[in-house]
């Protein structure tokens, strides 16, 4: 079984790729090698404050509701004719909202045995190296999936306890995926032959299950004003590749399409067609980002594991430069 989760990031500035902030090209080789924390939730009350803050606006805020009596409209979340062994959307996991890390640590310790994902957008990792470290600490999932790292190829990260896997941006600055991967855990590296010169940016790997068939996990990230169009056939392309190895496929990620707008944005809905054809839903409910005046969810965990997904949250952080104002 496996829990899943997606954290919330809420940022000062634009989005990254319209940020001018000059990118710093020195090189820059982070090893931290940190002794335990003492402290395991710092800062609990403007934690608890957060934390009720986001619960109350997205008590507010529109929900993805693809659970629903009503399926006339898509026959494929209700077919009587599929495989009952086969119908990954009978089996549906908990969808705990909103927590804080303390939160989140505690349900991870009710089920020590079971596989944990989770996916930051980070906006420059090495100005996030240090909150990365604790987060780590403070919920210890088995593979991080981070989207916008900004890394160069002068850039080096280490982090203890994990192996880092990443792939930066070709060309250009921002961008850039990678994977903290729990050491112990074995796996490999993957090549998606569809993802190559995609509208999207990725990282694959293939993890071996001692008693399963191995897990396919991927990070992607599609930056702001790509053309949907475009990236729904690729990604469709991508999903056709994958599920023909016949694997447990999770895929994470900042896909820059608020699903929220399903209802009202018809290349919104054609995406979750896709998805939903090749029998992957969304684990993420809720808005990942709020603000006074919005509310969206663009950040997610893409998984066709419904039977063996335990649980899903956001958790909601207030490090120094992850802000609610």
């Amino acid at each position: 079984m496996f829990k899943l989760s997606d954290t919330m990031n809420i940022e000062y500035g634009p989005s990254a790729e319209e940020d001018e902030e000059a990118v710093d090209d020195s090189d820059n080789t982070f090893d931290l090698d940190i002794e335990p924390f003492v402290d395991t939730d710092p800062c609990p009350n403007s934690r608890e404050n957060l934390i009720n803050e986001m619960r109350l606006r997205g008590n507010n805020a529109p929900k993805l509701d693809l659970f629903t009596q009503e399926h006339s409209n898509r026959h494929l979340l209700n077919n009587s004719d599929l495989d009952p062994n086969d119908n990954l959307y009978t089996t549906r996991p908990i969808d705990h909202g909103y927590l804080t890390p303390s939160q989140a640590s505690t349900n991870m310790g009710e089920g020590t045995h079971l596989c944990s994902y989770m996916h930051i957008n980070c906006r420059s990792i090495i100005n996030k190296i240090t909150e990365i470290q604790l987060l780590l600490h403070l919920i210890p999932v088995d593979v991080l999936a981070v989207t916008e790292t900004w890394l160069t190829d002068k850039d080096s990260i280490h982090l203890q306890g994990y192996h880092f896997e990443y792939r930066n941006r070709a060309s250009g600055p921002w961008g850039g995926v990678g994977l903290f991967i729990k050491n112990g855990l074995s796996f490999q590296r993957l090549d998606a032959k569809s993802s190559h010169d995609a509208s999207y940016e990725s990282l694959f790997i293939k993890i071996s299950q001692a008693r399963s068939t191995p897990v396919v996990l991927g990070v992607i990230y599609k930056p702001p004003g790509q053309s949907l169009k475009t990236f729904n056939d690729d990604f469709d392309q991508l999903l056709t590749e994958l599920t023909s190895l016949k694997r447990e496929i999770i895929l994470l990620g900042d896909l820059n399409i608020d699903l929220l707008k399903y209802n009202t944005h018809t290349l919104t809905n054609n995406f979750l067609d896709t998805i939903s054809s090749h029998h992957f839903l969304p684990s993420i409910l809720c808005p990942t980002r709020i603000t006074d005046t919005t509310s969206t969810l663009i950040d997610n965990i893409y998984t066709n594991l419904w039977p063996r997904t335990l649980n899903s949250s956001i958790i909601v952080m207030t490090f120094r430069i992850i802000c609610p104002y």
